[in-house]
């Protein structure tokens, strides 16, 4: 982790989480230790530390804390961690071999899943106070709790993939978490607007 002895250029092989003093990427990480070790690096850094000192070391400062924020920002989100560390071993989705393989049957789960939360919206959209709520609120809260359950058996997935350093399966996993996981957030835009017709279920 940094340190304030004497302050170096950051090294170009420094990774996120080496800058936050992890030994190695990690899939799961706490939140809160993360936050104590990202709060401890911005504490060595502040620029009062750095009151009258040369302008060449309160740019290296500058750009460490730049980096600190970048880093804690990637790992503290799930998805962007498990995006980066396999992004570190040179996994991507726009690999060309990663595109040619057969996602068809997952594909069509998801559009089956689509469409079922489009119609939801839509029935949201046009709600009356007068009409079926009690009806929408049950097919509303099955779907939720279908996608984070979806989800939650994806993630594991995933970590477990990575975790055993099983990068190509690791990828694809990921991938479709990813999907799931922007439905959820299409569904998630339209939150407000049921909680004003007094239905109550959370997205979260």
């Amino acid at each position: 982790m940094l340190e304030l002895q004497q302050l170096q250029p950051l090294n170009i092989n420094w990774t996120y989480f080496d800058v936050l003093g992890y030994s190695s990427p990690q899939p799961v990480i706490d939140i809160s230790e993360l936050t104590d070790r990202m709060r401890q690096c911005q504490k060595i850094l502040h620029p009062d530390k750095f009151s009258g000192k040369s302008s060449y070391e309160v740019a290296l400062a500058s750009d460490a804390s730049s980096f600190i924020n970048k880093a804690y920002d990637v790992l503290q989100k799930p998805v962007k961690r498990y995006e980066y560390i396999l992004d570190l071993h040179g996994m991507s989705t726009d690999n060309p071999e990663f595109q040619k393989l057969d996602n068809s049957v997952f594909l069509s789960e998801v559009m089956d899943i689509i469409e079922e939360v489009r119609d939801v919206i839509d029935r949201i959209t046009n709600l009356s106070r007068s009409g079926n709520i009690v009806e929408l609120t049950n097919d509303l809260s099955r779907l939720v709790c279908d996608l984070h359950q979806r989800l939650d058996d994806q993630e594991k997935i995933v970590i477990d993939f990575i975790k055993n350093s099983d990068w190509s399966n690791a990828l694809v996993y990921f991938s479709q978490y990813k999907y799931i996981l922007k439905v959820l957030e299409e569904l998630r835009e339209h939150e407000l607007t049921w909680k004003k017709l007094g239905i109550d279920v959370s997205t979260t």
